[in-house]
């Protein structure tokens, strides 16, 4: 793992309350593109982070909502960009 990443998952780890959050991945070689890929991302983030409830993975202002739904992550097709951060 990166020392990047560990520095950004320190960062994250201090928001203990955290329960939704926005990474833009459209830089990121490779990025993360399939479902498995960004489903192990949010696993990942969810060992720093345990509240963490949705994540919305940004690529090329193209938004992928995932849910933390019964302890899985879902793809969330229902949700559109002007309402992500309603459920706040």
């Amino acid at each position: 793992m990166s020392s990047q990443r560990l520095i950004f998952y320190g960062y994250l780890a201090r928001l203990r309350e955290l329960r939704t959050a926005e990474l833009d991945v459209s830089e990121w070689e490779p990025p993360p593109v399939s479902f498995a890929a960004l489903r192990g991302l949010a696993r990942e983030i969810q060992l720093y982070v345990p509240s963490i409830a949705m994540l919305v993975f940004m690529r090329d202002l193209e938004p992928t909502v995932l849910r933390a739904v019964d302890g899985l992550w879902r793809l969330s097709n229902d949700i559109t960009f002007d309402t992500v951060w309603r459920t706040v």
